[in-house]
C-alpha cells in the first residue's frame, strides 16, 4: 500500500511537471542532462529519477529556490507515508532536505538511483555536460548553469564520487558515511548464516538490527558496501524474502533450512546438529586449512568447498544439497572471490577472506576498499562456472 501511495504522489508530480511546461513555465538542469541521457538509451523517466535529488541539492548549494524547496518539503512531510518512511529508516527532523527525501522515495519505489545502474560510466561525463550546456533548459535553471563543470558536479554527485559543502546529509546512500564503521551486533541484534550479509549488517549499510529488510534495502545495501550488481543482489534477494513477509525479512530469517542455508556450510554446521546459523571455528578451520597462501585462487577455493562438502555428508546422515542450493553454494565462493579478488581468477587476498568469516567484518584496516569496478551478475556467474569446473 506505501509503494502504491509513493508511485500515485510521484506520478502526480509528473502530471504538473508537464502541466507546468504547457503553460510555459521553463524546467531546469534536470531535464537538460536528462535529455543527453536519452542518446545513451536511459528512458527520461529513470534519468529524472537518477538526477533529481543531486539537482535539488546543486541548487540548494547555490541558494537557488531554497524556499521553494523548503515548500515542497514541508508538502511531502504532510504524506502520511513520507513521514513513516522516514522514521522506518531512522531519519530524524533537520537530519534532510528537500534532495534527500526525494533521493528516499525513489530509492523505496525500487527505481535505480545511480548513473551506475542505469548503464552510464563516468567516461561519457564529459561529453554528457558539455552536450548539457547546448540544451535550452540548462539556462534556465533555478541556478543557470554555463559551465561544464557545474554539470560534473551534479553527474559526479549522482555517481557517488562527490558531495557538495553546507549538504545537510550526504545523498542518502549512494555515497559511504562515517556511520559504516564497525560494529559488533548487540544481543537483540539478528543475524544470518551468512558472513557476507552479516558483515554489511555490522557496518551500519543494512539496519544493524536485522529487522524488517526489503529487496531494495539489500541492494542499497550490496551496491554502497562491495559495488555489487544490483542484478545479483536481486537473485539471491528474492530468495530471501521468501524467507519473511509481507515483502521483508528479519536477517534471522535466513536460518530457514533450503530456501538459502544449506548444508556443507563453510563455516557453519548443517541444521541436522541443531546450530545452522552461528559461527563454527571447527569447520572454519578445516576450510581455512587450505588457504596457505598470501591468495585464494579458484582451484584453492574449488578444492576447499569440495573437501567440505566432503565431510558434511560423511558426518551427517540426512546430508541433501540439491540442485538449486549447490549453486548457491558456488555463488557463495564466486562471491567472496570476487570481492576480495577479481572476477577473472579469484586470487582473493587471504588475509581478508578470514577477516571476514571469522569477524564478519569488511577488511578495511587491512587494505581492502570497495571495487571502482562493478561486480556484475554475469562476471559472478562466469566465475561459478569456473569454480564448478575446478570442483570436478
Amino acid at each position: 500500500m506505501a509503494l502504491k501511495i509513493l508511485s500515485h504522489l510521484c506520478q502526480t508530480g509528473a502530471v504538473e511537471a508537464m502541466r507546468a511546461v504547457s503553460s510555459g513555465i521553463p524546467l531546469g538542469a534536470n531535464h537538460a542532462i536528462g535529455h543527453q541521457l536519452g542518446l545513451s538509451n536511459v528512458g527520461h523517466g529513470g534519468a529524472s529519477s537518477a538526477l533529481l535529488p543531486a539537482d535539488c541539492k546543486f541548487n540548494a548549494r547555490e541558494s537557488a529556490s531554497n524556499d521553494r524547496q523548503e515548500r515542497t518539503v514541508d508538502t511531502l512531510l504532510e504524506q502520511e507515508t513520507v513521514k513513516s518512511l522516514l522514521f522506518e529508516k531512522k531519519v530524524s527532523e533537520g537530519e534532510f532536505d528537500h534532495g534527500d527525501i526525494f533521493d528516499l522515495i525513489i530509492r523505496e519505489l525500487g527505481i535505480p538511483r545511480t548513473l551506475k545502474n542505469i548503464g552510464v560510466t563516468s567516461e561519457q561525463f564529459p561529453g554528457l555536460a558539455a552536450n548539457s550546456l547546448n540544451d535550452i533548459w540548462i539556462k534556465t535553471n533555478a541556478y543557470p548553469i554555463t559551465r561544464t563543470e557545474e554539470v560534473m558536479d551534479i553527474l559526479e554527485a549522482v555517481a557517488g564520487n562527490r558531495s557538495f559543502n553546507g549538504w545537510k546529509r550526504i545523498l542518502m546512500i549512494t555515497l559511504p558515511c562515517a556511520s559504516n564503521e564497525w560494529r559488533a551486533p548487540t544481543a537483540s541484534d539478528r543475524r544470518s548464516p551468512c558472513p557476507m550479509v552479516n558483515a554489511v549488517a555490522n557496518h551500519g549499510y543494512l539496519p544493524r538490527d536485522g529487522l524488517h529488510i526489503s529487496l531494495q534495502d539489500l541492494i542499497v545495501a550490496f551496491t554502497d558496501a562491495i559495488n555489487l550488481d544490483p542484478a545479483a543482489t536481486t537473485l539471491v534477494g528474492q530468495k530471501a524474502l521468501a524467507t519473511g513477509n509481507n515483502g521483508t525479512f528479519n536477517l534471522d530469517d535466513l536460518n530457514k533450512h533450503g530456501v538459502i542455508e544449506h548444508d556443507g556450510s563453510l563455516s557453519r554446521a548443517d541444521i541436522f546438529f541443531g546450530d545452522n546459523h552461528s559461527f563454527n571455528e571447527t569447520i572454519w578451520e578445516s576450510t581455512a586449512s587450505h588457504f596457505t597462501e598470501e591468495t585464494i585462487s579458484i582451484a584453492t577455493a574449488a578444492k576447499a568447498r569440495k573437501e567440505r562438502l566432503k565431510a558434511a555428508e560423511a558426518a551427517n546422515p540426512e546430508f541433501s544439497l540439491p540442485a538449486d542450493l549447490q549453486q548457491f553454494s558456488f555463488i557463495e565462493t564466486a562471491l567472496y572471490l570476487s570481492v576480495f579478488g577479481n572476477l577473472n581468477d579469484g586470487n582473493a587476498k587471504t588475509e581478508w577472506v578470514k577477516t571476514l568469516f571469522q569477524e564478519e567484518r569488511l577488511p578495511v584496516e587491512e587494505g581492502f576498499k570497495r571495487s571502482d569496478d562493478v561486480i556484475t551478475a554475469a562476471g559472478i556467474l562466469g566465475l561459478v562456472a569456473k569454480v564448478a569446473v575446478a570442483s570436478i
